[in-house]
């Protein structure tokens, strides 16, 4: 079920875009403090599908329920803010996988983000992991999304700042990507800004997980419109 009326056009459109390709796979990784996009070599499904898995949305398991874990984070806490987005499941006869659908408008310098998280437990079994990858594709108006991080604060709060890598999608080609992400490109964030001297991500203590898109205040590039997120699954490696 769509959460927002705002979407609906948007998602019609969307879908009746869809197709398919053959084309190769790709994998990317943008580094948060340089802005550097490097582009890796690409695996196949069989070789990701190794890793230990953290989100399957390809699978029958994650259902509505577990849909439902995911909230919405965007520039409205704030007074300026008007973007909206919303994390859906996508299934047909022969697949289903999650949607984050967004409408990114952010201010004339770019101010603004929309962003869709869920509480994570239990990540201190990854600790001997060194990154995250996800098969994911971009379509629409934006190609510059994030993964954001937060710790939980020993008074139960969850932390002001966070811990965010951003990375970039071929919004071109429609193709499935591959990307993959080392824990040490993640930097710590308050309200966009990075925070300078901050301690190295602890995979450990993280306590949520999410995806957000965002209008490039403080970046070389601008970006605004409505975009989708298309995601099958998220694993470390």
């Amino acid at each position: 079920m769509f959460r927002s009326l705002v979407f609906i056009t948007f998602i019609s459109v969307y879908l009746l875009s869809l197709h398919c390709s053959d084309a190769a796979y790709y994998i990317h990784a943008i580094e948060d403090d340089a802005k550097e996009i490097s582009e890796h070599v690409g695996k196949s499904d069989s070789n990701i599908r190794e890793e230990e898995t953290l989100f399957d949305f390809t699978n029958e398991n994650f259902t509505e329920d577990e849909v439902s874990l995911w909230g919405e984070s965007s520039d409205t806490v704030r007074e300026p803010g008007k973007s909206k987005g919303t994390f859906v499941l996508q299934k047909s006869k022969l697949f289903q996988r999650a949607i984050f659908f967004a409408l990114l408008n952010p201010q004339p310098n770019g101010a603004g983000f929309v962003g869709v998280y869920t509480n994570t437990t239990n990540m201190e079994q990854f600790s001997t992991k060194t990154g995250f990858k996800i098969k994911c594709r971009g379509q629409g108006m934006m190609k510059y999304w994030k993964i954001v991080l937060r710790y939980r604060e020993e008074s139960g709060e969850y932390s002001k700042g966070s811990y965010e890598a951003k990375f970039e999608l071929n919004t071109e080609n429609l193709d499935f990507e591959y990307i993959s992400i080392p824990f040490h490109q993640f930097k710590a964030y308050y309200r966009g800004a990075l925070i300078i001297d901050a301690p190295p991500l602890e995979i450990a203590q993280v306590q949520t997980f999410g995806f957000q898109v965002y209008g490039g205040v403080y970046d070389m590039y601008k970006q605004a419109g409505a975009g989708a997120l298309e995601l099958d699954y998220v694993q470390l490696y």
